[in-house]
């Protein structure tokens, strides 16, 4: 069967005044059942716990507390719609440290496929109620739903949102003035610029977080989309070019990527990053490995061993690696102009996005 992740945002899951729409709940339940039919493995990752916390009537003093109570909310809701629909549902709540090892990715991936193959729906979330750290923290779902689409090997990424996709400007302000992104073969860098910096009215994302997660997703192999999820799109609709959406063409095939390139681009360090020239930038798009002359600047603090990203001037991503050296020793080496010809991440632990 072939994967197919689908990211329900808060404001498609849940109302104006902060309850769950069930009846959003129950469309994507069938639809699942209609997208099995035709030979796809649908899996879930969902927010809305946070948001459903607060409206459960209990006095709640943080977010972690919330997310506790409104997930089994969440849960109950899909566990009633599939069930209607003959379906069974499972939950993964997953922190950042969860998947930086090796191992647990492996387990992770081998746990999502066990599932698909007993057509069991993977209900993904962030575990909130544990995490509340940077290190520990995807930051938002949409990180994690590309981390879901990579590690399955998906053959389409859908972030349902309030809107029908990437406009160049803020439809919500600029409503006579903006254009939707339709399909497009890269996640341009004039894309983070359309983005408001604002995040969701009721979520913890945004567009900004959509396109972060679309770059991991292209460069692990899988189309990702951008779509309306508020008038129940259908799906399959959807993938066939049917419906307004902005679509981002994969960069390359699965055949193309080994488990390791996959844990990389899954598991950078949030931390961390380095900021290289403009040489260095065209050498690691050509696959060369990062020499420490090319390092502008170390940002953050990482460990040897650890993923880091690769980033341009503005902060941009380029791809990411096994770092070789610790920030500081980093930042020491290059300050004395030591070692112009280190290897600071070997091609051969080293992709691009």
């Amino acid at each position: 069967m072939n994967v197919i992740v689908i990211k329900i945002g808060t404001n498609v899951l849940v109302d104006s005044d902060g309850k769950l729409n069930q009846a959003v709940v129950d469309c994507y339940a069938h639809q699942s059942k209609e997208l099995i039919k035709v030979g796809y493995s649908p899996i879930f990752v969902t927010s809305g716990a946070v948001q459903l916390g607060r409206t459960s009537g209990i006095n709640l003093p943080d977010k972690k507390s919330l997310a506790a109570v409104g997930q089994v909310r969440m849960v109950d809701a899909y566990r009633h719609a599939f069930d209607n629909e003959g379906l069974s549902v499972a939950q993964m709540l997953l922190s950042r440290h969860d998947l930086q090892r090796r191992q647990l990715y492996d387990a992770f991936q081998q746990t999502l496929a066990a599932l698909a193959d007993a057509s069991v729906i993977p209900l993904v979330n962030e575990n909130d109620a544990l995490t509340n750290s940077e290190p520990e923290a995807f930051g938002e779902n949409d990180v994690l739903a590309a981390i879901v689409a990579v590690a399955t090997k998906a053959a389409h990424l859908i972030y349902l949102t309030d809107q029908f996709g990437l406009y160049t400007q803020d439809p919500k302000t600029n409503g006579g003035k903006r254009h939707l992104v339709c399909d497009t073969s890269d996640v341009a860098k004039e894309f983070f610029e359309y983005c408001s910096r604002a995040a969701a009215t009721l979520g913890m994302g945004g567009m900004l977080t959509k396109l972060k997660g679309a770059q991991l997703a292209v460069a692990g192999g899988v189309e990702a989309y951008i779509a309306n999820g508020k008038v129940c799109v259908e799906i399959t609709d959807l993938i066939n070019c049917r419906v307004p959406a902005t679509r981002f063409f994969a960069k390359r095939p699965h055949s193309d990527l080994t488990n390791h390139d996959r844990w990389m681009l899954s598991c950078r360090a949030p931390t961390g990053m380095l900021m290289v020239d403009d040489g260095a930038m065209e050498a690691v798009k050509q696959g060369d490995t990062l020499l420490a002359r090319g390092v502008k600047k170390v940002l953050g603090e990482f460990h040897a061993g650890e993923i880091v990203e690769i980033v341009d001037g503005d902060k941009i991503g380029i791809g990411c690696g096994v770092v070789l050296i610790d920030s500081r020793a980093l930042e020491l080496k290059i300050e004395q102009g030591a070692i112009k010809d280190m290897d600071v991440i070997h091609r051969d632990h080293l992709i691009t996005y």
